[in-house]
């Protein structure tokens, strides 16, 4: 039985699912079945191709609109497989033409063979390049009718500043999608995609960062998968090509260009194991079948190893040569024993660090990938290249610090998070005596301790604030990060204090935040210890080759003396005080470049708090409510806790502070070199 609404009803509901209800209950009888639309649909879906193009409803809708303004002449940004353009072109006259841009090559082909298909060729050319590049180059003698808009996001902006010079006077520009889900009108928000990217380094180097450390930056897989989306970057596609939905390869050096006046560094993550493309099989068949064409630059499927999941990690060539993830998005694994393979990806990290002026790689998923592979890697890269070695077993990721600069030092982050965790798990405090023990065997057994990654968070972990809330031991853990040998990295979202839990949940968007600076205690930790950090340096040139000194106090109390840093931890938590005593041996020998000596007064950079040096060299101090003291003698530590507590930074140094950042869509991280 048929419900009647009332006249004048007016329905609430106005979610995007009723719109879409209402786009296919119209569609069902306002535009019939055409036979060319529907196979050009299931090309890009067969293709790989995200499923982004406009409805049946809004292509009627650009052919109406093209006629009725009588285009003669069509430009369309953002072509993907030419559904759209298919509309546009059928609504031309006979002598009338229209360019598409395209950035990417794959896709532009699909669309050629899809226009072919349709007739159009004659009449709809693809333009391939970045579009904003090719909109700047355009100097048309005649102007464009009608200008449709529908490409990345972010850079709308532009296209449409560009839009207005090449339009005739009278002329019309449709811009897609620029409501954004409504998040356009909600003042509160400030989203990549709706106010395009925006430039935060200012809130970065204002914590004393050096360098950032973005996402990877190459195509991914467009289409949804078990998975997801791969809004992160590292289910790459075609090595060649930039990920769209990152930038264009224009915003890409415009931001490096940035960087670098600001005597800053950019670093940018790279995935060598795998590539990804979703199984083309519907059914359990196993191995899988995929499109092996859409993994560029490589040759098919001999490019790649027989699909097998790893199931034994003791087992060194399982996990070199076997493959990541599972049936429902596996990670196809490139065969790196394949010399033609090599050749490729050596030339290709030679050419990105140069064409992109990248100061430093963070490289994904190294111990998949043959040791023997990464020396040549790296001497193609050029650069400082920092891998990713997950293990607690420094014996394992030792051999890999021979062949890359250095490693992300997962070992002592184990130990570092396991101490300062367990308390608010368990009801017993963490050992902290297992993070000296860590330290010193990255000391002894890798060949560079300096040039180690050091972080307490990232984007494959739990974030600290998941297992604790406890404030006290989530500010000595931070500190770890800035007074150990090796090189600090902050990820993005912690100054905020973002508690996110396992992968997804700690990949939590930025912009939320609102990049506030004010009462966030974090952030002022950061930046007080950066400038610490960089103070240390100005003072003692030696700093970053010192190897630090440690003294366990006890299970819950560890000093660690890198001079002129002498950094006092605990893991009793926010309801402890710890009395400390560290005795003069921990200091002896050292002198000048800041170390401190009898009768020195002390500055806690953190708090500015004094402490003095008794005469028999012994430092006495009290931890009260279980937070960490970083202390400096006073010429250099009262300057310190000034600005830790203002918010400003230090700049005293370039080169050895290193934050993992937090800005636009790009980044997941910041780091300094």
């Amino acid at each position: 039985m048929s419900k009647v609404l009332p006249e004048n009803t007016i329905l609430a509901d106005t979610s995007a699912a009723t719109w879409i209800r209402s786009d296919h209950y119209h569609n069902s009888f306002l535009i019939p079945s055409d036979e060319i639309l529907d196979t050009v649909r299931k090309t890009s879906s067969d293709n790989g191709l995200p499923d982004i193009a406009v409805s049946k409803a809004q292509g009627k809708f650009l052919y109406l609109l093209a006629q009725t303004f009588n285009a003669k002449r069509i430009l369309e940004v953002g072509t993907l497989a030419g559904y759209s353009t298919i509309w546009l072109g059928r609504a031309l006259p006979e002598d009338g033409e229209l360019l598409t841009l395209e950035i990417n090559e794959s896709h532009a082909k699909i669309a050629r063979e899809n226009l072919s298909l349709a007739g159009l060729s004659s009449k709809c050319k693809v333009v391939v390049g970045p579009a904003h590049d090719s909109m700047v180059n355009m100097k048309p003698e005649v102007p464009f009718d009608l200008i449709f808009i529908d490409a990345d996001k972010p850079s709308n902006t532009k296209y449409f500043k560009e839009a207005k010079r090449l339009v005739k006077s009278g002329g019309v520009i449709i811009v897609d999608n620029v409501v954004r889900q409504g998040r356009v009108a909600d003042p509160t928000l400030s989203d990549p995609a709706v106010e395009g990217i925006i430039n935060k380094l200012d809130y970065i180097q204002n914590m004393g960062f050096d360098a950032i450390w973005i996402s990877p930056i190459v195509e991914n897989v467009n289409q949804t998968n078990g998975q997801g989306e791969a809004y992160h970057g590292y289910w790459p596609s075609n090595i060649n090509n930039l990920n769209p939905h990152f930038g264009t390869t224009d915003e890409l050096k415009s931001l490096a260009s940035a960087l670098h006046d600001r005597n800053m560094y950019l670093m940018v993550d790279v995935v060598v194991n795998h590539l990804v493309a979703n199984p083309t099989n519907t059914t359990s068949v196993y191995p899988e079948t995929f499109n092996y064409d859409t993994l560029q630059p490589f040759s098919g499927q001999s490019s790649f190893h027989p699909q097998c999941f790893i199931s034994d990690y003791n087992n060194q060539t399982e996990v070199e040569q076997c493959w990541l993830g599972d049936t429902n998005l596996p990670l196809i694994d490139l065969d790196t024993e394949n010399s033609t393979n090599v050749d490729i990806m050596y030339n290709w990290v030679k050419g990105l660090v140069q064409e992109y002026s990248i100061d430093g790689l963070r490289i994904d998923t190294v111990k998949h990938i043959r040791q023997d592979f990464w020396q040549g890697f790296s001497d193609a890269a050029g650069v400082y290249t920092v891998g990713e070695v997950l293990i607690g077993n420094t014996t394992y990721a030792a051999p890999y610090t021979k062949v890359l600069s250095g490693i992300l030092d997962y070992p002592t982050y184990y130990a570092v998070f396991n101490a300062f965790t367990s308390s608010s798990l368990s009801g017993t405090s963490g050992n902290v005596s297992h993070i000296a023990e860590m330290a010193l065997q990255a000391q002894s057994v890798y060949r560079d301790p300096f040039a180690l990654g050091s972080f307490v968070e990232n984007q494959d972990q739990p974030r600290i604030q998941s297992r604790t809330s406890d404030q006290a031991l989530v500010k000595n853990a931070l500190a770890w990060v800035f007074v150990n040998d090796g090189i600090p990295i902050v990820y993005y979202g912690q100054e905020q204090g973002y508690q996110g839990g396992e992968d997804p949940a700690n990949r939590e968007a930025l912009w939320l935040s609102g990049y506030s600076t004010q009462n966030k205690p974090l952030l002022n930790q950061i930046t007080a210890l950066n400038a610490a950090r960089k103070a240390a340096i100005s003072a003692n040139p030696k700093y970053t080759s010192t190897k630090a000194v440690f003294h366990a106090q006890s299970d819950q109390a560890l000093a660690i003396y890198k001079p002129p840093m002498l950094t006092l931890l605990t893991s009793g938590g926010d309801g402890s005080s710890t009395d400390w005593t560290v005795p003069a041996s921990v200091s002896s020998g050292i002198s000048g470049n800041g170390a401190y000596a009898p009768g020195d007064t002390l500055v806690d950079v953190l708090t500015c708090d004094e402490v003095t040096v008794g005469n028999d060299g012994t430092v006495q101090a009290k931890a009260s409510a279980g937070q960490p003291k970083v202390l400096m003698v006073k010429s250099l530590g009262q300057g310190v806790c000034q600005k830790g507590s203002s918010n400003a930074a230090s700049s005293i140094h370039r080169g050895l502070g290193i934050g993992v950042g937090m800005v636009v869509a790009l980044m997941i991280g910041t780091i300094a070199l």
